[in-house]
C-alpha cells in the first residue's frame, strides 16, 4: 500500500523542523522548550533539593559557581516535556541518540556574582552541552551566557576576534542545547540557577 500524500500542514511543519534543524548546524545551538512545560511541584521539588544541598559548591569556575551532581528531583525538571532522545539536532551532536550516552559532568550551576566579566572560552570543547532553567528565566540580568555565533567552526583567534554577541535567554521549561567548541561570555550580574549536563562526543572515544 502507498503511504498517504503528504498533507500541506505536515509539509509546512517539516520544513519548520528543517529551517531549525540547518539553523542549529550553521550558529552552533538550539533552544528548545518542553512540552508540556514542567508543573509548579516539579520546579518546586528541584529548588528545594538545591536548597537543602547549598553547600556544596565549587570555587568559581569561567564565571559560575557548580555543584557537581545533583538529586533525583532536578533530574526529573531537566527530562520533564524534553524528548531529547529524538531531537536531531543533539542525536547529530553526539553521534548517538542522547539515552545512548552517559554525561561526563552533570549538575547545578549558580552564576557568579560580583567578579566582572568572566574571559571568553569555549563552554566544553570536545563535548555536548545541555544547559536548562530552573524556576526562573536565565539572562544577562542574573549572569547567563552569551554566545558568538558558529563560533564552533572558529579558529582561537578568530573567537577571540568575533563580534556580535548573542544573549541566551531561558524560561523555565526551557533549555539550550549547544556544540561544547562554542565561544562564551559570561554577563557579570550573577545569581542565576542553572542545570547542565556535559555529554562527550562519540568521535572522541
Amino acid at each position: 500500500m502507498n503511504p498517504a500524500p503528504e498533507t500541506e500542514e505536515e509539509k509546512r511543519l517539516r520544513e519548520a523542523e528543517e529551517r531549525l534543524f540547518n539553523d542549529a548546524l550553521r550558529d552552533g545551538y538550539l533552544v528548545v522548550t518542553a512540552e508540556p512545560t514542567p508543573t509548579k511541584e516539579v520546579i518546586d521539588a528541584a529548588v528545594r533539593e538545591v536548597q537543602d544541598l547549598g553547600g556544596r559548591w565549587s570555587p568559581e569556575h569561567r564565571g559560575f559557581n557548580f555543584m557537581d551532581g545533583r538529586g533525583a528531583a532536578c533530574d526529573v525538571l531537566f527530562d520533564s516535556g524534553h524528548k531529547y532522545s529524538d531531537n536531531r539536532y543533539l542525536t547529530h551532536l553526539l553521534g548517538v541518540p542522547y539515552n545512548k550516552r552517559q554525561p561526563t559532568i552533570q549538575g547545578v550551576a549558580k552564576m557568579a556574582q560580583d567578579t566582572g566579566r568572566a574571559p571568553r572560552a569555549r563552554i566544553g570543547p570536545g563535548r555536548v552541552m545541555i544547559w536548562s532553567a530552573m524556576d526562573k528565566t536565565l539572562n544577562a540580568d542574573n549572569g547567563f551566557f552569551s554566545v558568538i555565533k558558529a563560533s564552533h567552526k572558529m579558529t582561537c583567534r578568530e573567537l577571540t576576534a568575533a563580534t556580535g554577541l548573542v544573549q541566551i535567554t531561558l524560561a523555565p521549561g526551557q533549555a539550550v542545547i549547544m556544540d561544547g567548541n562554542m565561544g562564551v561570555e559570561w554577563a557579570p550580574p550573577g545569581g542565576g540557577l542553572a542545570m547542565f549536563k556535559s555529554i562527550g562526543k562519540l568521535e572522541y572515544d
